[in-house]
């Protein structure tokens, strides 16, 4: 059968432009619009807490101590992330911590020296009151070794050169998983 030029002018079985077909398409456009929108939470990237500046435990608190030097300080401590340019006996332990949420939690420490020695303690630092360990009956019973440190020790460590900042950091981290594990047991 030969090909016609006629049969291209004769019209095709219109649905295309029919009304339920129109209804139909306009149905599928705003249903995906919707499970777009309704997976918004679903399609976010992933957000982790953020930590920024030093970690300051109740450990390291109550070893501060008013008349230290700024050598104990920063044994203690470790190195302030703020030391101000104008006023160098002013040193600066600033915390932040970004959660995922969005919701932000800052915390510092401000020591202030006068003739080279700790004055001033300023602080917004809170720790939960922890129960008193129970007297260790026997040799056996007793967790923990090692006596804390006192003054004459720390002094000692500082003239040796103290612990290093990674060292305090890696046991002030310690301290905090300690902290986080007894608060989630809880």
């Amino acid at each position: 059968m030969p090909f016609l030029f006629a049969q291209l002018n004769t019209p095709m079985p219109a649905m295309a432009n029919t009304a339920p077909t129109k209804l139909l398409k306009q149905s599928i456009v705003v249903a995906m619009l919707l499970l777009i929108v309704g997976c918004k939470g679903f399609l976010s990237p992933h957000k982790i807490a953020i930590q920024q500046g030093n970690i300051v435990t109740k450990d390291m608190m109550d070893k501060l101590k008013v008349g230290m030097t700024p050598r104990q300080v920063r044994y203690v401590l470790g190195t302030p992330l703020v030391v101000d340019a104008l006023h160098d006996e002013h040193w600066h332990y600033l915390y932040s911590l970004r959660l995922a949420d969005g919701t932000t939690m800052a915390k510092s420490l401000t020591l202030t020296f006068d003739q080279g020695m700790v004055n001033e303690i300023n602080t917004d630092y809170e720790f939960p009151e922890t129960p008193k360990p129970r007297e260790a009956t026997s040799i056996s019973d007793a967790s923990d070794p090692k006596p804390p440190l006192g003054e004459a020790d720390i002094d000692q460590a500082a003239e040796e050169g103290g612990a290093s900042t990674s060292e305090t950091t890696d046991a002030a981290n310690k301290e905090i998983d300690t902290t986080a594990a007894s608060l989630t047991i809880s």
